[in-house]
Formats: C-alpha cells, structure tokens, sequence
C-alpha cells in the first residue's frame, strides 16, 4: 500500500493537473467547477471520518486543499496582474520596476533578441498585491546583471507560461534604467557567471557548452546540432537539472564531509545547506526543487533519527510545491519529474533484477513519464535506455569532474589541479557528444509529438504501469512481466512508426 503522505501529495497533483487541462478548454466556467469539486469532497470528507477510512479522507482532504489553493491563486493573483494588464492596455508604454533572475547569454533565434526573467515589484508606481509575479521580456542589450532593479517601458501581455510563475511578457526597445540591486540574488548570478568564465576557460567551445548545460542546466550556449543528437539518443534530460544532478552533489558533498571527520547530524545539516544553495545557484526550478526537497527531506530523517521512505518523501515534496504555487502542477518539466521518479521508485526494483540497473532506471522513468509526454506533445527516443547505459557514468564523471575543476581555480594554490580535472571532463564530454551524434543516425527510433505511434507507444506504457502495480513486487511473474511488457512496447512502438 502507498504511504498516506504520497496520497495526499498525489491527489494534489492529480487535481492540479486536472483544473490547468480544465483551464484551457472551460477556463469561463473552472471557478464554478472548483467550486462543485469542494461541496462533493467536503461532503465525502464528512461521511469518511464516520468509518475512520484514513487513505480515502486524506486523498479527500489533499484535493480539498489544491481547489482551495487554485481557487485563491486564480482570485487573488492571477485575475489581480491581469487586470492590472487591462488597466493599462490604454497606456503605450507602461513604467515598470522589477529585478532581474536571469538572463539568457546569447540571443533567441527568431527574435533576434535576449530573454530575460524578471520578478515585477511595480507597474506606474502601483505595488501588486500578494505574490509578486514574473515577467519574460525581450531585450536588445543586456547592459545590467542578475539581481539588478531596473526601470523599463514595456506593455503587459498575459503569458502563457503560468506554471512557471511568468504571467506577462513584453518587448523593451527604449532605455532600461539600473536603480539598485538585490545583494543575493547578485550574489548567485556572479557565482554562475565565474563557472561559466571557468569552464570556457579550460575547455573548447562545444566541450565547455556541454559540461556548463550539464553542471548548472544552463543550455543558452549548447550548438543546436548538440542539442538536436542529445534529444534524439534519448539523454536530453543531462541538461535538466533535476534529482540526477542534485542526489549526485548532495551525496558527494555528505560522503566528502564524513570522510574528513564530521558527524552525521552537522554533515546532515550542512548538505541541507549545500543542496539549497545549488537549488538557488540553478535557478530553482521546480524540478530541481522536488529533488532537492526529498533529499532534504532525507538528510532531516538522519538529523533525528528518522528512516526516510522514497514515496512519502515524493508526496510530501509534491504537497509542499503545490502549496507554493498550485499551477506548477501544469508545468511538463515538474510532472516528468516526478513521475520518472514515481517509476523508478516502483517499477526499478522488479526490472533490476533481470536487466541492468542504468537500463532498469530509464525503462521504468520511460513508462510513467510517456503519457504525459503524450499530453504535451513530446518527442519520444526509443534509444534512451541504450543512450543513458552508455552515457550515463561518463556524464556523471564529466560533472564531477568539472565542479572539482571549477573550485580548484578559485584559489591560486591548486589551479594545478584545474588542467587535469578539465582534461578528464573534456574527454568525457567528447564520449557523449560521439554517442549522442552515432545514435542519432539509427533510424526509426524517434518519435516526434505528431507521429501516430505515439498512440500506441501510450497504450502499451499504461498497460505497462497497471500490471506492474496490480502484481505483487516479490512474485517472479510479476518480475517477468515486468520485463517483458516494456519489451513489447519498443516492439510496438518501432513497427508503428515505420509504417506511420
């Protein structure tokens, strides 16, 4: 049975999800919805408590909350920035205050210009209510850096990108104005800055776009045929940092700390410390947040005592996410996320036995994760498996490898130490990208989100998931099926999209 705490993190998700799918077709009649979804849950809540039925009424009380929190959220934030939107749709350009949270380094392809998120702290002098919300714009010139406060005229156009928290975005021709800055938000972007001067330092130009995607997610500088190699073999995730980069970081530092003389409970306490830092150092997205949160949640369980079991602490990092921002529950980044590592955590350990583990790990993300790639129009590597055996230990070197590389030339002492540990990322990083770009020839094996074998690949990862959860985890048929169901989806898949 699932712990009671993944229940009510994933019945949060569930409905989350389920009013930002509403939102788009019923978007005149969600509140109302909203509304019916609370009557019937309460009601149900109300009758439960009588028979003491403890997974029912928490699932009911986790969707009673997500309506509540959606509803405030759509009422109080959304509707808000959007009527200050309409507010001054009369005025040309309207003065807006806001500080820089990132910047992209080379400009957008189409547009010719530079993308730059900032956080809105005013529009003509007006102050937001609540949450402060985010703002994409697009800019000529980058004359400032994170964590500046700017003046800038630009209009407000509602954005499509709520899940991320951004609800306008707007074009900047005239002059931005830098009225002041925010010490560490400042702070974190010139430590990016130094890793990204470092890392092209060391390395050639292709080499050092992959090690900087890899180590700090950033991908503004990876050439598009990198890009394009990684996504077809399958290993596009390598640059998505996620529960791979932050349960490798904070591992290593919490062995490193050990193995130098500290205690549990202060090396606990100071990996808690280390994984919020390269939370906010990678710009907190809510991906890296679930990874980070469970491997808080994990280092917390050691401080007092406590075991940490995988899917209470999923749950519970999921609740605590949504309860941020409900509408996270609408972004693709954050569901892949935790439904590959819902699949691994279920799925992994039947299909470990039978294949090897890096294997085990990508069919089982690749069941959960393919419908909702499915929903979103995702693309779909039939090579991942093969892709992540291959790569995934070089990649895991080349990270290393590089923020040992990175630290050592900080200090004059040990940048003797720099040129070896970067001549061994760069050697790993040459691995991948040969991999990658071989693999990407193989025909057949990728599907786009138009491809009408992504039916049927759905069909056969859905069926994946039901029996593998309907048959006991210690029954050698259910170890079986599990191997042989995903087997079956290739097959089906790859016949499919040849004749599609």
């Amino acid at each position: 049975m699932f712990p009671l705490s993944f229940i009510f993190g994933f019945s949060m998700l569930v409905f989350g999800f389920l009013y930002t799918l509403l939102e788009v077709y019923l978007s005149g009649v969600l509140v109302y919805i909203i509304w019916g979804v609370l009557a019937l849950a309460a009601i149900s809540v109300f009758t439960l408590f009588k028979r003491k039925n403890k997974v029912y009424t928490l699932a009911l009380l986790g969707v009673i909350l997500i309506s509540v929190l959606y509803l405030c959220r759509l009422s109080f934030s959304y509707s808000a920035c959007m009527n200050l939107a309409e507010k001054y749709s009369g005025v040309q350009s309207p003065n807006v205050e806001c500080v820089v949270l990132s910047k992209s380094r080379v400009k957008n392809e189409k547009s010719e210009m530079f993308t730059v998120d900032v956080l809105v702290r005013s529009v003509e002098g007006e102050k937001l209510p609540l949450r402060k919300p985010k703002m994409r714009l697009s800019v000529k010139q980058v004359p400032f850096s994170v964590g500046d406060v700017l003046v800038v005229n630009t209009k407000l156009k509602p954005s499509i990108l709520k899940s991320k928290g951004i609800m306008w975005e707007g074009r900047v021709y005239s002059e931005i104005l830098v009225v002041n800055q925010v010490k560490f938000i400042h702070l974190l972007g010139a430590v990016r800055n130094k890793i990204h001067d470092a890392i092209f330092d060391y390395l050639p130009y292709d080499y050092a776009a992959v090690s900087l995607g890899m180590l700090t997610g950033e991908k503004d500088a990876l050439p598009k045929d990198i890009s394009t190699s990684f996504k077809m073999a399958g290993i596009i995730h390598l640059f998505s940092v996620s529960g791979f980069h932050v349960g490798l970081f904070g591992m290593l530092v919490n062995k490193g700390l050990l193995g130098i003389g500290f205690n549990k409970k202060g090396t606990s306490l100071l990996s808690i410390f280390f994984v919020l830092f390269y939370l906010f150092l990678t710009g907190a997205s809510v991906s890296t947040m679930r990874a980070s949160l469970m491997l808080i949640i994990f280092f917390v369980g050691r401080i007092f005592r406590m075991d940490s079991d995988a899917l209470s602490s999923l749950g519970i990092a999921a609740a605590f996410i949504l309860l941020l921002d409900p509408f996270t529950a609408g972004d693709m980044g954050f569901l892949l996320s935790f439904f590959a590592t819902l699949g691994i955590i279920v799925i992994k350990p039947m299909l470990s036995k039978r294949i090897p583990e890096v294997i085990s790990v990508s069919l089982s993300a690749l069941a959960f994760t393919t419908p909702i790639m499915c929903i979103f129009g995702g693309d779909i590597s039939l090579l991942a498996p093969l892709g992540n055996l291959l790569c995934g230990g070089v990649a895991s070197a080349s990270i290393i490898f590089c923020f040992v590389g990175y630290i050592a030339s900080i200090f004059p002492f040990t940048t003797f130490i720099s040129y070896p540990a970067f001549l061994v990322t760069g050697l790993c990083d040459k691995f991948v990208i040969f991999v990658s770009s071989t693999l990407e020839k193989v025909p057949y094996m990728y599907m786009t989100g138009e491809s009408n074998s992504l039916v049927f690949t759905t069909a056969s990862a859905l069926l994946f998931c039901a029996l593998v959860l309907l048959i006991s985890h210690d029954s050698k048929k259910g170890g079986r099926m599990a191997l042989f169901v995903p087997l079956c989806m290739y097959f089906v898949s790859f016949i499919f999209l040849i004749f599609s």
